[in-house]
């Protein structure tokens, strides 16, 4: 559910508030695909295109993994940190709880 709502969040700020930002760009016009030779940007594909890619964002972002998709404006880029922050936590606290389940595993063996 997260992962969805972050990807929705990612596509509509690419969609809708390219216009506003401080570079003029988002991430939907800043990258592109190479079909038939031609250089084709991601605003110009199809939904479906746009929709994978901002969840491949999602996920990526709030694993800490990696992906292509670079941020190319001041909100994006905010947006970004605040991603991988979150995912920073939610990491963190599943370390936690599964470190705790094993110590008390390990509690009730002895």
């Amino acid at each position: 559910w997260l992962n969805h709502v972050v990807a929705c969040t990612w596509y509509a700020m690419g969609r809708y508030f390219s216009d506003a930002s401080d570079t003029g760009l988002s991430w939907l016009d800043a990258h592109s695909l190479s079909i038939d030779g031609e250089q084709v940007p991601y605003s110009r594909l199809g939904a479906q295109f746009q929709y994978l890619t901002s969840l491949h964002f999602a996920v990526s972002n709030t694993v800490l993994g990696s992906l292509s998709i670079d941020p190319t404006n001041s909100l994006e880029r905010a947006f970004t940190v605040c991603c991988l922050v979150i995912g920073f936590v939610i990491a963190s606290m599943l370390v936690s709880s599964l470190s705790s389940w094993l110590l008390q595993m390990q509690m009730l063996k002895q």
